[in-house]
């Protein structure tokens, strides 16, 4: 089946948060952002939206759809979505992928999917299996028509 996004802290986290620091600065994560990425002070803005429309956002936006660009072909990108921006600022480039994150969401999510797919694959019982982990994962993730306790 398809994973769901919003299950995965890679679907776009874009104009969903906001950090602001004790200055009144405002970014778009709560990781260390890079000046460049900042959208604003909370003394100048009149509306959240326009945070989104300043040369930091850009500048975050354009950098991602290039790498996540890049990344489309990866195995893994239906799960990690070209990872996280600011990770990838700071190991390789926003623009870039292949940094640390990358190389360990490949292996985890990798290693993750073979046990998953072998499970279902063997139609292994899955009432002993944690709920959160049966339902969240098995269940939504994996294959969305996938029962988990048939």
């Amino acid at each position: 089946g398809n994973p769901q996004m919003t299950d995965c802290a890679h679907s776009s986290c874009l104009t969903k948060w906001l950090c602001m620091y004790p200055n009144g600065d405002l970014y778009p994560c709560a990781k260390p952002c890079p000046g460049n990425m900042k959208l604003g002070n909370i003394d100048d803005v009149k509306s959240i939206s326009d945070l989104f429309r300043t040369p930091g956002f850009v500048n975050i936006l354009q950098g991602t759809v290039v790498r996540r660009q890049k990344c489309q072909s990866c195995e893994i990108y239906d799960y990690c979505q070209g990872g996280c921006s600011i990770d990838a600022y700071y190991e390789s480039g926003i623009e870039n992928n292949g940094g640390d994150s990358c190389r360990i969401y490949r292996e985890v999510f990798t290693h993750v999917k073979k046990c998953v797919d072998e499970v279902i694959s063997e139609k292994k019982d899955l009432s002993n299996y944690n709920a959160f982990v049966r339902d969240a994962i098995l269940g939504r993730l994996v294959n969305p028509a996938l029962n988990p306790l048939q």
